[in-house]
């Protein structure tokens, strides 16, 4: 019976061929695909690819490979500064303090980990001298990649010490989950073939091939787990069944119990019993063996390679109960091993034909019966899974002209996803799928990877996230038949004794079960003069792709040209997990007029700070208040910054002897500029006026262009510009300033 569920990972210590090296440092960094210049590394004919020493592997590699590329192009400072900042990361990953994944299910980059572990770029930053930088990012962007940080001071310090944007993107490693495994009590003492969570009663049962659980408890092949502040206390239900327990199922408020059993609790039964708590009964007569049980659309169904007592000679291989006997449902030819409730569908999986073609897997429901799948299932399938809506199957080895294990249904076709080829002992085989918010884990019996010597894996991990084979899943020495979740860890049982502990059959290590949220927030940038303000999402955690909604009806990561007001912004990630943000745009509009009070200007806004400016010398005065006194003739104008924006007045010419004139504004007949607003060339031309020179200064009085003019019109460049409200001073053959708003 399939149980959805989520998990963390443990941590393995393998050998990989030198042709999987590559493959390896490219889980760790995607970019290891884009670079031109590393054909002359020498790869390890085999690596250990524990995740710590993984990324050292990764990162003295990127560094052998940077010191040696051409920097002929810096600066002899950004030269040097790039090689201390080699010489950093050398000392950085020889250390090894790398951050720890312990949020997500996949490889994920961190710039800095709750313990305060920086990442590599992060680290670089830090060490050099920013460390408010790294903590900026950190804080806004944790989870992000390199590339997906446009941050101004992150681009100027990877220009201030010789990188580009690439090569750091390149420097900064994924995680891999982390976790641990542990034993359940002493185990049982022989084979578990079947884990069932009643969630409801918190009770994990545990069926297969065993007389004693705990190493003291008679339990006789079925058996039952509680939890209580973290101390796991094994019970044993009665006398238990005789025989073999392949699946256990909660219909109503019994459990039932199949497989190849002849009794249970001393009464003879026929492969399926059901236990009410205190006692065990009969549940019908089904000769042959039981793989599965599932309850679909308020029935219990069960499949494996059986006939009902009633009429022995129908050989079928899927039932129903009714109560009080099974009912064959035929057509199917062959084993059923596995079943799961997909949507409106009872999907069926194992070795089996359907109209005489082989097919091995198909779904199937009461009113329409049975529906095949575009392309049959060459290997004996032996479990299905679901994860983010869609359905995935693991097969055993039983065809040698299709080696793909594991694959996935994609509309109604199934795609492969993963070759195996070295089996642990025995056949090899995928048994058990175990699904989390967004990783897979596969059970079985394999090898990841060939090796030197004797090394079991029986793991292994998938991100559809990746849409690769993940580094660190856990080992142990045999097959793993089931994994299940109860209680916020994710259980696995089998065969195997041995691990990264003594195991005894059933272990379990730490799960999530809930999703990690999407986590959002957003920056706005405030509308001032009217000129419209923009807001940025930026989002952590969750399961991308995201969508965006914002309160205007835009759906886009980044929205502009806002009026004053408050914005909602609901993020929302593949899972449907739902962030909710709230910004404040501000329309603060300046008045920057300024008027005539007998021997001074006075600015005609109130509240705010202000700063006096000289237009003929465009120098900053030290006068800070909203009225000014001039000490000598000439045109001054002020600087107003009021909540978040800030404005200029136009130049005002004040003659201290005691005639005052006010703005010498342009006649927009004698000057023209456009395009105004400005993205990039703007173009000013002068009629019926002898101009002698521009300027452009910035809203804080900042000097940013200044030239002479020898034309009747000029052209500035204003690309590399950042968006505001600039002020053009002109200046005539007659010393008169004419002063002009330019809006980038």
């Amino acid at each position: 019976m399939k149980t959805l569920f989520t998990l963390l990972f443990a941590s393995l210590f393998t050998l990989a061929q030198a042709d999987n090296v590559f493959d390896k440092l490219a889980e760790v960094n995607r970019y290891w695909r884009e670079q031109k210049d590393i054909a002359s590394i020498g790869f390890s004919q085999s690596i250990s690819v524990h995740d710590n020493e993984l990324i050292k592997l990764h990162l003295s590699l990127v560094e052998q490979t940077l010191r040696k590329r051409d920097c002929h192009f810096l600066t002899s400072e950004q030269k040097n500064n790039r090689l201390k900042a080699l010489d950093i990361l050398h000392q950085y990953w020889l250390l090894g303090n790398f951050p720890q994944n312990e949020i997500f299910g996949h490889r994920q980059p961190i710039f800095i980990d709750k313990y305060d572990n920086f990442c590599a770029v992060g680290y670089l930053v830090k060490a050099t001298g920013f460390e408010p930088v790294s903590r900026m990012i950190a804080a806004q962007t944790n989870y992000a990649y390199v590339k997906e940080m446009k941050y101004p001071e992150l681009t100027e310090w990877a220009n201030k010490f010789g990188f580009t944007v690439d090569e750091l993107a390149w420097i900064q490693p994924t995680y891999a989950p982390k976790s641990t495994t542990s034993s359940v009590g002493k185990g049982a003492d022989g084979v578990v073939n079947e884990l069932f969570a009643d969630t409801s009663a918190q009770v994990l049962y545990v069926g297969g091939e065993f007389e004693k659980v705990d190493s003291a408890i008679t339990a006789n092949n079925i058996a039952y787990i509680t939890e209580s502040s973290g101390i796991y206390t094994w019970h044993n239900m009665g006398m238990g069944v005789h025989g073999k327990v392949n699946a256990i199922a909660k219909y109503g408020s019994n459990i039932f119990v199949a497989g190849n059993i002849d009794s249970a609790g001393g009464i003879a039964v026929n492969n399926v019993a059901y236990w009410n708590g205190t006692s065990w009964n009969a549940a019908g007569c089904i000769n042959g063996v039981i793989n599965d049980l599932v309850e679909y659309k308020g029935k219990l169904y069960a499949c494996g390679s059986m006939s009902i007592c009633s009429a022995p000679s129908a050989i079928g291989n899927f039932a129903v109960w009714n109560g009080s006997s099974w009912q064959l449902i035929l057509s199917l030819t062959g084993t059923i091993n596995t079943m799961m409730v997909v949507d409106t569908m009872l999907y069926l999986g194992g070795n089996f034909s359907y109209a005489s073609t082989a097919v091995n897997a198909i779904k199937w429901n009461p009113y329409t019966g049975f529906q095949t799948f575009a392309n049959s299932l060459r290997n004996e399938v032996k479990e299905f899974g679901l994860l983010r809506d869609t359905v995935y199957v693991a097969c055993k080895l039983t065809s040698t002209s299709d080696p793909g294990l594991f694959r996935k249904l994609k509309g109604n076709s199934w795609d492969s996803l993963g070759v195996w080829r070295y089996s642990a002992n025995g056949t090899m085989a995928i048994n058990t799928i175990c699904a989390n918010a967004d990783t897979l884990m596969l059970g079985g019996n394999f090898y990841d990877l060939p090796v030197v010597g004797t090394f079991y894996q029986n793991c292994q991990s998938y991100s559809p996230i990746q849409y690769n084979f993940l580094v660190d899943p856990f080992w142990v020495d045999s097959a793993i038949n089931k994994m299940i979740v109860f209680r916020n860890r994710i259980f696995f049982a089998g065969s195997f004794i041995n691990g990264s502990k003594k195991l005894n059959r059933i272990g379990y290590m730490n799960a999530h079960v809930t999703s990690y949220a999407v986590f959002a927030n957003a920056t706005a940038v405030n509308a001032c003069g009217g000129a419209g303000g923009s807001a940025s999402a930026f989002v952590g955690l969750g399961l991308p792709p995201y969508r965006y909604s914002w309160s205007n009806g835009d759906t886009t990561k980044n929205i502009y040209n806002l009026g004053a007001g408050q914005y909602t912004l609901v993020v929302t990630d593949s899972r449907g997990d739902k962030d909710t943000v709230i910004v404040n745009v501000n329309n603060v509009v300046i008045d920057t007029t300024v008027k005539n009070v007998g021997n001074a200007l006075l600015s005609n806004n109130t509240s705010a700070s202000y700063r006096w400016m000289d237009c003929d010398t465009h120098s900053l005065l030290p006068d800070t208040g909203s009225i000014f006194t001039p000490a000598k003739t000439g045109t001054y104008c002020v600087i107003i910054k009021k909540d978040v924006c800030v404005d200029t007045s136009t130049c005002y010419y004040f003659d201290i002897n005691g005639t005052t004139v006010n703005t010498i504004s342009i006649d927009s007949g004698n000057i023209i500029v456009s395009p105004n607003p400005v993205n990039d060339v703007i173009n000013i031309e002068f009629r019926n006026l002898n101009a002698t020179n521009i300027s452009i200064i910035d809203a804080t009085g900042k000097l940013l262009f200044t030239e002479k003019v020898v034309t009747a019109g000029v052209q500035v460049n204003m690309s590399e510009y950042s968006k505001g409200v600039y002020s053009l001073v002109v200046k005539d053959a007659a010393n008169h300033i004419f002063y002009f708003k330019i809006a980038k």
